[in-house]
């Protein structure tokens, strides 16, 4: 059963963990207001950092101006 509060995602907001995290999700109700936590739903099946989204990557040194 898909998981309601990540919207599939496996990410929610960090203040807000009943929502997606806009940078993954295109949820009308999805946050953005911190950065990406694991959602309960995922935590024991993926490890890792967040997912780089094109905003992450642009900030990064280096990247193309």
């Amino acid at each position: 059963m898909p998981c309601w509060f990540c919207d599939r995602t496996g990410w929610v907001c960090e203040n807000h963990v009943g929502r997606p995290w806009r940078s993954l999700s295109h949820r009308s109700d999805a946050c953005a207001c911190g950065t990406g936590a694991r959602c309960a739903c995922s935590r024991d099946q993926h490890a890792g950092p967040a997912p780089m989204t094109p905003a992450h990557r642009a900030l990064q040194p280096g990247a193309a101006d």
